[in-house]
């Protein structure tokens, strides 16, 4: 099973301005602006290898044997397109079947899949909800720089991963995970 992008989103869900804001950073100094922009990317990274879900379009190689159903589930929804099913070198018909699954050939066959998955092109095309999660996952980082700590430090918020379960369940138009 392989999974490489080939080709990633050209914009993050959440923009400097927004994250500054969030984190209630002054939006007129700019000396952290790359550290920022880096921990907005790594959030979102991060919550879409949480859900499995890719939040912005991006397009995927995937590499998959089929299962016995004859069906694929593929790791990053929700799919936007499937631009080629593949294998040995040639062409295989497809099927989708769901948003984030397809039907291709036989039980066994190592397929290579190349797609497109994700919400939207835009940041407005996230859900809320995940927007958020980025927001809060990225001023967490942020403000939780120290490598070792007296006080309790958790490695992700709790309101994060009620958020995750949240958009896990399903209602995003996605199966749950």
């Amino acid at each position: 099973m392989l999974l490489e992008v080939i080709e990633s989103p050209s914009v993050e869900p959440v923009t400097l301005a927004e994250a500054k804001q969030f984190m209630r950073a002054w939006q007129d100094i700019t000396d952290d602006d790359e550290l920022i922009l880096s921990l907005v990317k790594s959030a979102r990274e991060d919550l879409e290898a949480r859900l499995g879900q890719a939040l912005l379009t991006t397009t995927f190689r995937e590499e998959r044997a089929v299962g016995e159903s004859g069906v694929v589930v593929l790791l990053r929804g929700p799919i936007r397109e499937i631009l080629s099913v593949q294998a040995d070198g040639g062409d295989v018909p497809f099927t989708r079947a769901s948003l984030h699954a397809i039907a291709a050939g036989s039980p066994g066959q190592t397929l290579t899949i190349v797609y497109k998955a994700g919400y939207g092109d835009e940041p407005a095309d996230v859900p809320q909800r995940a927007r958020l999660c980025v927001k809060i996952l990225a001023a967490h980082w942020y403000l939780s720089r120290e490598p070792t700590s007296d006080r309790p430090v958790n490695d992700v918020p709790h309101m994060v991963s009620r958020l995750v379960d949240s958009l896990r369940s399903g209602r995003e138009g996605m199966p749950p995970r």
